[in-house]
Formats: structure tokens, C-alpha cells, sequence
């Protein structure tokens, strides 16, 4: 039984962290983010979608609020006035196609001593399956250099939802998992 309580563990938590979405950071290795303590949120790029699902002053600032929220809870003040680094961000949505195959396959034989005859049908069986992901990502550009210095990706599904507490709860997921990760721990 120990052996199948550790295995139906790992598979809740591989089916957790399958369902959290994924985060992705690149840096300026260069940079000492350590020294930083003030930022501006320059906004949504200009390169975001225009789904209109996504594309709304709402998404905006329930994004622009997570951001403020994570920001000033890592240490950072918001400062409107010579901050250390800016902080925008792009929203996009991804459509993504999968395709499953599988097959049903019948056979029957006969046979008498050694010789024997069979036969058999497979019927290929495909399933196809559309999803679509948010997909958010945070740049951080040094007000010094004017360069981007981070950037943080997250990608969660996105499900019509239908209810402003569930638009909530996805856009401060998204914007928690990408900031737990910045700044970037120093180098050793």
C-alpha cells in the first residue's frame, strides 16, 4: 500500500502542476537587480492582442493591480519620478490544435495443425482538440540603460469565463507565478 499511496501522490501533484500553467525568465546576467527599489508601470504594449476578450481596460487593470500588488509585496515603491526600472507587459492569446490517434482493430483466425489463416480490419480512430492559452508576459527595462533587463512569461488555459471574480483569479495567478521569480536571485 506504501507503494501505492507514493504513486497516486506524484500523480496529483504532476496533475497540479500540469494544470498551473508555465513560467518562463530570461535576464541580464550583467545587471545587479539587487540595487533597485523603484518602479513605473509603463502599461500594456502596444503589441498586445486585439481579441476582444482580453482587450479591455478591465483585463488592464485587474493586471495593472496585480502587478503594483507583487511588486510592492517583493520590496519596490512605486515612484513616478526616476525609478530604477519599468515595468510593461503583453497579453496575447495562443491557439493551440492537438491530435490524439489511436486505432480499433478485429482479427480472426483459424487454424487446423500447422497451417492457419487470419484476418483483421483497424479502424484508425482521431480525436482533435482546440484550447486556447493566455499567454502574459512582463518586461522590466532599466530606466539607466533603457534595455530590457527581465522578462517573465506565464501561460495559463483560458476558458470563456463568466464571472468577474474568475477574470480575478486567472490575471493574479498569471502575474504571481511570473513575478515569484523576479528579481533573479544574485549570482553565486
Amino acid at each position: 500500500m506504501q507503494g501505492t499511496g507514493k504513486i497516486i501522490v506524484c500523480l496529483v501533484a504532476w496533475l497540479l502542476t500540469g494544470c498551473a500553467g508555465t513560467v518562463s525568465v530570461d535576464f541580464d546576467k550583467e545587471i545587479s537587480f539587487g540595487a533597485w527599489q523603484t518602479y513605473v508601470l509603463a502599461g500594456k504594449s502596444d503589441k498586445s492582442t486585439e481579441d476582444v476578450r482580453l482587450n479591455s481596460s478591465l483585463i488592464d487593470r485587474r493586471i495593472t493591480a496585480a502587478l503594483h500588488k507583487n511588486l510592492q509585496a517583493a520590496g519596490f515603491r512605486a515612484a513616478p519620478h526616476n525609478p530604477d526600472f519599468y515595468v510593461s507587459y503583453r497579453l496575447n492569446l495562443r491557439h493551440e490544435i492537438a491530435g490524439r490517434s489511436s486505432g480499433l482493430g478485429v482479427g480472426v483466425g483459424t487454424g487446423v495443425g500447422r497451417a492457419g489463416f487470419g484476418l483483421g480490419y483497424r479502424v484508425p480512430l482521431t480525436e482533435v482538440t482546440a484550447s486556447e492559452k493566455c499567454v502574459l508576459s512582463v518586461d522590466i527595462i532599466s530606466a539607466a540603460t533603457d534595455e530590457l533587463a527581465w522578462r517573465g512569461v506565464g501561460m495559463s488555459a483560458f476558458e470563456q469565463v463568466d464571472s468577474p471574480a474568475e477574470l480575478d483569479r486567472l490575471f493574479t495567478e498569471i502575474v504571481t507565478r511570473i513575478l515569484s521569480r523576479f528579481p533573479p536571485a544574485p549570482p553565486k
